[in-house]
Parts: C-alpha cells; sequence; structure tokens
C-alpha cells in the first residue's frame, strides 16, 4: 500500500483509497499530511480488512474504492465492488493526476 500526502482544499478528514495494478502496491491511500501523520500502526492491515471482499487486481488503474473519515479507520465510505467495476471513475475525477504526487493539490 502506497500513502501519498497531497494537499487539497478540503480540511475534513478523509483518507482516500484507489487501486493501483503494480507489481508493488495494490492501493494507494491519500490524504493531507496532518492527517496521515495521525493513522494507526496498523493502518495498513485494517484498510486490507475493510476491503477483504474486494479483489483489487480486477480494478482499472485508478478505480475509487472509498474513503475513510476517521484516524481509527471506523468511518468509511467504501463502494460495492460492483460498482467499482461498473463504474471505476465516478464524479468525473481526471486520472491524468494519479497517482498524485507528494504535495500535489488534488481536486476531488
Amino acid at each position: 500500500m502506497e500513502i501519498i500526502e497531497i494537499d487539497t482544499k478540503d480540511n475534513r478528514i478523509r483518507f482516500h483509497v484507489r487501486a493501483r495494478n503494480s507489481d508493488d502496491d495494490e492501493l494507494v491511500v491519500y490524504g493531507l499530511r496532518r492527517h496521515l501523520n495521525n493513522l494507526p500502526s496498523d493502518a495498513e492491515s485494517r484498510i486490507h480488512r475493510a476491503l477483504s471482499d474486494h479483489n483489487i487486481k480486477r480494478y482499472p488503474e485508478g478505480s475509487y474504492i472509498g474513503v475513510f473519515a476517521s484516524y481509527d479507520l471506523t468511518s468509511s465510505q467504501i463502494r460495492e465492488p460492483a460498482e467499482v467495476l461498473s463504474d471505476p471513475y465516478p464524479h468525473n475525477i481526471d486520472l491524468t493526476e494519479f497517482p498524485p504526487d507528494q504535495g500535489q493539490l488534488y481536486k476531488w
């Protein structure tokens, strides 16, 4: 899992999760630095458990899977696997920015 610090105008606690089709990482999690710094040490295993119904390797690069909205990762809005497959890029998010560079302003 790759964790990327980004800049955004949205100051709410948000950890966005997208699929990444590479040999090293299946997921990209991104959010504001001050929020990422407060993730628990076992964040990666918690996120993988929350996504246990998802076959990430089947998703197109950059597919939007969902968002966690609390430091303990208990508050989340995770899309159903069928929804991710049928509409991998909701809200017309421009994927020329994916994965975002560290510190890049990311519009969602």
